[in-house]
């Protein structure tokens, strides 16, 4: 097992100890952990870096080094750092990389969730991540009749919008079709079922 020891430009940053070969050729999980308890027990100035490394394991076959503490509802890591909840992959970028911009999200090139592995973590705004997600099809956008929570269909916009150009009230509209008038605007102005 090669480890090596990544230096910061930041003195106050953490140990900053990784496998050397980390994405290339991947070694087995629990060698890793053994090899991350010990010299983490000597490299690491906190304890909460220790307790960071020592719930990461590596998966041989994607690369990652998957989180194994407590994970949140939505599949993320999270850890207690000086009583604050923190997502490790945020904090292994930070480590790792260098500082986040307030307001930008730390993305998975690898889409899991708990994987802490610098090589695998971008920068982007909440944008960015949303249309990664809608371009590797992990998103689906429900749109029109499809959605859940539609009350008209489709066919019922475009008569609606017919009406709209006729000359009838959005009131009137509103009430025939049992909608508020407010999502009438919304279908004349586009702002939704823009789609159609």
């Amino acid at each position: 097992m090669t480890v090596s020891i990544i230096q910061s430009n930041n003195p106050s940053r953490a140990c900053g100890i990784v496998p050397a070969d980390c994405h290339t050729q991947p070694q087995r999980a629990a060698g890793l952990e053994e090899t991350m308890k010990a010299m983490h027990s000597e490299y690491c100035r906190d304890p909460w870096e220790y307790r960071l490394w020592s719930r990461v394991a590596i998966n041989d076959k994607t690369g990652c080094w998957e989180w194994t503490g407590s994970v949140n509802r939505t599949g993320y890591g999270q850890l207690r750092i000086d009583r604050h909840g923190v997502q490790p992959h945020r904090v292994a970028y930070e480590m790792l990389v260098g500082p986040i911009p307030p307001g930008i999200y730390v993305c998975h090139a690898c889409d899991n969730p708990i994987c802490v592995n610098p090589h695998h973590l971008w920068l982007g705004t909440n944008s960015d991540n949303q249309l990664d997600a809608v371009l590797k099809e992990r998103r689906v956008i429900l749109r029109g009749s499809a959605h859940p929570f539609a009350k008209l269909t489709e066919q019922q916009v475009l008569t609606i919008r017919q009406q709209i150009v006729d000359g009838k009230r959005c009131a009137d509209i509103a009430s025939e079709f049992g909608v508020s008038e407010t999502e009438i605007y919304h279908i004349k102005t586009r702002c939704s079922w823009a789609h159609i």
